[in-house]
């Protein structure tokens, strides 16, 4: 082998070529406030760490929250290099979901959707029925009918099973098809099970 002059590499240049190494990416990530398990995964997982750069440059909704939902697959499938392509819709659906302004159930509706079809968010979301149900009104109603429909448990919450809130809370959202408000559905159910 003949020999070869170490001068002529430059480190920076070299570092430049090659990009960052793993570990600064995820200190990255870190730094943006993610948690480092669901950094390692954005990294290390090539789909999922193009949706996060993609989604996070159009969605308007905070880093954080675009990691948890890319990484704890709120999508309801597999996400595949086609979708990097749909990024612009993805980001609008996720962003409605931090607001609140969608359930994760319809998300994950809208989300099919948008993975199945080239059509809009707002097309989507308007053929599904709309958003989330806000209104107290609307869902005192809801929850009057499920705890009617269900006296047994209902006497067995007031009776210290504390747990069974979970099942109220799945019987609305039933009722409602996954547009419940969770956390409006939360404090009305408590007022009207601990009267």
């Amino acid at each position: 082998m003949p020999p070869f002059d170490s001068t002529e590499f430059d480190l920076e240049v070299l570092k430049a070529e090659t990009g960052e190494n793993e570990e600064t990416k995820i200190a990255n990530l870190v730094k943006l406030g993610i948690p480092e398990s669901d950094a390692k995964i954005l990294v290390q997982d090539k789909i999922k760490n193009m949706m996060f750069t993609e989604i996070s440059a159009v969605a308007g909704a905070d880093h954080v929250f675009v990691a948890k939902t890319i990484v704890h697959n709120y999508f309801g499938f597999h996400l595949d290099k086609d979708d990097i392509t749909k990024t612009v819709e993805y980001g609008k659906a996720i962003k409605s979901l931090s607001e609140n302004k969608i359930s994760k159930s319809i998300f994950a509706q809208v989300a099919i959707e948008i993975h199945s079809s080239d059509d809009s968010f707002e097309n989507i979301l308007e053929r599904l029925g709309g958003g989330q149900i806000d209104d107290e009104s609307g869902l005192a109603v809801i929850i009057e009918k499920v705890i009617h429909d269900n006296p047994k448990e209902a006497d067995s919450y007031r009776a210290g099973k504390m747990a069974l809130i979970g099942f109220f809370v799945g019987q609305i959202m039933k009722e409602s098809q996954g547009k419940a408000n969770p956390q409006i559905v939360n404090k009305l159910l408590k007022e009207k099970l601990d009267k």
